[in-house]
């Protein structure tokens, strides 16, 4: 068993939590993206933002298997969307979860 799959295992057990959190905003206009934990699995995956108060437009954001256990384990991680095309903008997310009643 590899180090990610035996935390994101114990995680597991310990109650994987939803990810819910807004874009930084670009461009007059901000996204939200959740990440519902039946979603999360050990090869990461790539999660959409809503459409928000934009032209309907969505981004993408790519998230490894490591850098999922890394956000459920309190760490802050940072990174971009995706462009639809490459003159479209893009946004920074900004990803921590605070596990208030960790168990044990």
């Amino acid at each position: 068993m590899n180090l990610s799959r035996q935390i994101i295992t114990e995680l597991s057990e310990a109650g994987f939590m939803d990810i819910s959190t807004r874009t930084k905003k670009a461009v007059g206009h901000d996204h939200m993206l959740v990440i519902r934990k039946d979603e999360m699995t050990d090869a990461g995956g790539e999660f959409e933002t809503d459409p928000g108060e934009s032209d309907g437009h969505i981004h993408t954001v790519t998230l490894s298997g490591p850098q999922l256990v890394a956000i459920q384990t309190g760490q802050r991680l940072e990174i971009k969307t995706s462009k639809e095309r490459d003159d479209q903008h893009d946004h920074d997310v900004v990803f921590m979860v605070q596990r208030l009643n960790p168990k044990g």
